[in-house]
């Protein structure tokens, strides 16, 4: 599959047509690569973006008016073939709409356009959810970067402890864990990600620290942010800012009464950015 390149004189980016996801993310001056390479040891992905649905669904179920439609976790932009719709100097936008394949799991006529845009040392993700539909339409969207992690990696955040969701078999617990932070790090150990993600709301920024390298990703607006790694030691942390969940503990599996849902009016849009900043 084609790739697209931005660059500047401080960071290189490359992006497929397949998912529209980020596949390169390179520093200029030492060429160290930010972003997960995917390794089907661990997780094959790189920087998925999650659409029309983020996290999982019960049994994989939702209902719209009682009827049932399937759809596996973080919905299916992730998989489809996206078109190019506009380049300039320092910016990329992809577009998704509906499709045969799509439409079987979910019956809305939509566009998706996601925009690139690199500015010095930062990476803007645009985000524009476009209802053709002649009726409301619920989606989620998010993202899911993938950072490299070498060695002696936190993250640090200005808090002193934090509050997060907990996964479970049963879908999303509501009822928080609480994270005591040592100076506002979260050290990444083995151990970390046990649970799955950490689902933290209301949370805008976060920097990722490694060795001698570090991102911060600032999703101001956005409810939900996630973070994630396989557990055991895997070599890269994932920054997922999110709007919607997964399914909560107890959830009818209607996807108008989704905790995060979005309910977009007939031949309305809806926007949102997250950014990410690269530092040496």
């Amino acid at each position: 599959m084609k790739n697209y390149e931005i660059d500047n004189p401080y960071l290189s980016v490359k992006i497929s047509l397949h998912g529209a996801e980020l596949q390169s993310i390179k520093n200029k001056r030492d060429h160290y690569e930010y972003l997960w390479q995917g390794n089907s040891d661990y997780w094959s992905r790189r920087a998925p973006v999650l659409f029309p649905i983020v996290g999982k669904l019960k049994d994989d179920t939702y209902y719209i008016n009682g009827k049932a439609y399937y759809m596996s976790q973080h919905g299916f932009a992730r998989d489809q073939v996206f078109s190019l719709y506009e380049a300039t100097d320092n910016s990329l936008s992809f577009q998704l709409k509906e499709n045969i394949e799509t439409l079987k799991s979910y019956p809305y006529n939509f566009s998706l356009i996601i925009t690139y845009t690199l500015i010095d040392k930062s990476l803007h993700v645009t985000y524009q959810v476009k209802n053709t539909s002649q009726e409301s339409m619920p989606f989620s969207i998010g993202g899911h970067p993938a950072f490299n992690m070498v060695k002696n990696s936190y993250l640090r955040f200005d808090k002193s402890s934090l509050e997060s969701y907990q996964v479970t078999d049963d879908g999303i617990d509501k009822d928080p864990i609480t994270i005591l932070l040592d100076q506002g790090k979260l050290y990444l150990e083995p151990s970390t990600f046990d649970r799955d993600a950490l689902i933290f709301k209301y949370l805008n920024v976060v920097e990722f620290v490694d060795q001698n390298h570090s991102v911060t990703l600032s999703c101001d607006g956005f409810p939900y942010l996630g973070i994630w790694s396989k557990p055991l030691g895997a070599p890269f942390v994932c920054l997922e800012p999110w709007y919607g969940l997964g399914d909560l503990v107890n959830h009818d599996q209607d996807i108008f009464n989704k905790e995060g849902i979005i309910i977009l009016d007939e031949g309305k849009a809806f926007n949102c950015k997250y950014t990410i900043n690269f530092h040496d």
